[in-house]
């Protein structure tokens, strides 16, 4: 879930449903990854945002240091 209603640039957006990782949570999935993402999106001036989804072909989400939302963003985000 990506937040950002008013955000006119990446650093205003950040991603809602991430989670702190613990312990020894895997890093990589060891499936294959999915042809279509299915992510809601709520930064409404974002070129990608479609009817609250993000139709990017890809997403990325920044902050691999980040211990909670707020510290992380949408670097995918473009401005309309």
């Amino acid at each position: 879930m990506v937040e950002g209603r008013d955000a006119r640039n990446a650093k205003e957006t950040c991603c809602s449903s991430f989670r702190e990782r613990k312990g020894d949570s895997a890093r990589n999935s060891v499936s294959s990854p999915k042809q279509k993402i299915d992510v809601d999106c709520h930064a409404c001036n974002c070129v990608h945002n479609d009817d609250r989804k993000c139709c990017a072909d890809q997403i990325g989400i920044g902050g691999g240091h980040a211990c909670e939302c707020r510290e992380t963003e949408c670097t995918s985000f473009c401005c309309k």
